[in-house]
C-alpha cells in the first residue's frame, strides 16, 4: 500500500509538473537562489556583484489560490554598516507570490507581498505590487527590475509589462510595518496572510475575487475548512497583532481570467538580493487553500 501510494504521488507530482512545464516550456529560478520543498523554501545566497540585483522567481506546480506565509529572514547587515550603505540599507527582499497567470505569449501576470528589514532605520517594511505581461524564463530574474517578453525593463521606453502599487503611491510603494531592534544574526519574522474572497463564506465575505493582503507580527492561526471555504483564526488579540492591511479589487487581478479560462493560478516565492549583499531565510506556506498539498517524494 505504501508503495501504491509512492508511485500515486509520484504521478501526481509528474502530471502537474508537466502541465506546467507544457504552459512555460522554461525555468523560472534562472539563477538558482531557491530551494523548494513542497510548502517550504529557503535561500541563502550572496550577490557577488556590488551594484546590481540578483533576483529569483518560483512558483508552486500545484494549483492554489491562497494561504498564510511565513517569512523569516536573518539579519546579515549590522546598523553601524547599513548608514553609509547604498543599496536600501538591507540584504534584500523576500517575498510572496500570488495570483499567478501564464498569458498565451509566455509572460506572467502576478502580484507579490515583500518584505524587508532595514538595519538602518530598524524598521521591518512592506510593500504589494501587481505585475502583468512580464517575460517568462530569464526575464523572472534577470536585471534589476522585471522585463517583457522583449527584455525591456519595466518602466523603460516601449515596456509592454507593466506594473502597481497597492499600499503606498510613495517612496516605491514601500510602507514601515513595525519597528523592531534587531542585531546581526538576529531573526525577523513576519506573517502575511492572503485570502481570496468568494464573497458568501466565513472570512470570505467581501467582493468575489478580491484578494485581502494583511500582514501579521505573530501566527494568526488561520484555519480554513476542508472544502476551502470557511476561515477562521485561533490567535487571541489578532487586530492588535495587525501591521498593515490592504485590499486588491478584482479587477486588479487574474481572478476572472482564470476563472473563464479554467486556467491553474499559483502561489510562489520570490527573493531579491542586493548588490554586494547576502540574504538568508525561509519561507513557510500555511494553511493553503485550493488543490491538493504540493507532493514531497521521498
Amino acid at each position: 500500500m505504501k508503495i501504491m501510494k509512492k508511485i500515486a504521488a509520484v504521478t501526481i507530482a509528474a502530471a502537474a509538473l508537466f502541465a506546467f512545464a507544457g504552459c512555460a516550456g522554461e525555468s523560472e529560478d534562472e539563477n538558482g537562489m531557491l530551494s523548494v520543498s513542497g510548502k517550504k523554501c529557503s535561500i541563502d545566497y550572496t550577490n557577488e556583484k556590488p551594484e546590481n540585483y540578483s533576483r529569483a522567481f518560483e512558483t508552486l506546480k500545484t494549483r492554489h489560490f491562497d494561504a498564510v506565509c511565513k517569512i523569516e529572514s536573518t539579519v546579515n547587515l549590522a546598523k553601524e554598516d547599513a548608514k553609509n550603505d547604498p543599496n536600501n540599507k538591507a540584504d534584500g527582499v523576500m517575498g510572496y507570490i500570488f495570483d499567478v497567470l501564464q498569458n498565451d505569449d509566455g509572460s506572467y501576470n502576478f502580484t507579490i507581498a515583500g518584505v524587508r528589514y532595514n538595519a538602518y532605520t530598524q524598521k521591518v517594511q512592506a510593500y504589494v505590487t501587481a505585475y502583468k505581461d512580464v517575460g517568462g524564463g530569464e526575464y523572472l530574474s534577470a536585471g534589476n527590475d522585471f522585463c517583457d517578453i522583449n527584455g525591456v525593463e519595466i518602466g523603460q521606453k516601449d515596456c509592454l509589462a507593466t506594473s502597481k502599487e497597492f499600499l503606498s503611491q510613495i517612496n516605491s510603494g514601500i510602507i514601515d510595518l513595525a519597528s523592531k531592534e534587531i542585531v546581526k544574526g538576529d531573526k525577523a519574522t513576519i506573517w502575511v496572510d492572503l485570502v481570496c474572497q468568494d464573497g458568501k463564506s466565513e472570512g470570505r465575505t467581501g467582493t468575489e475575487g478580491d484578494y485581502v493582503v494583511t500582514f501579521y507580527s505573530d501566527d494568526p492561526q488561520r484555519t480554513t475548512s476542508a472544502k476551502g471555504k470557511n476561515t477562521t483564526y485561533g490567535v487571541q488579540d489578532l487586530e492588535a497583532k495587525k501591521l498593515a492591511s490592504v485590499t486588491i479589487p478584482v479587477a486588479s487581478t487574474n481572478y476572472a481570467k482564470i476563472k473563464e479560462k479554467d486556467a491553474q493560478s499559483y502561489l510562489g516565492f520570490y527573493a531579491n538580493v542586493y548588490g554586494g549583499k547576502t540574504l538568508t531565510g525561509t519561507w513557510e506556506l500555511l494553511d493553503l487553500e485550493g488543490a491538493a498539498e504540493p507532493v514531497e517524494l521521498e
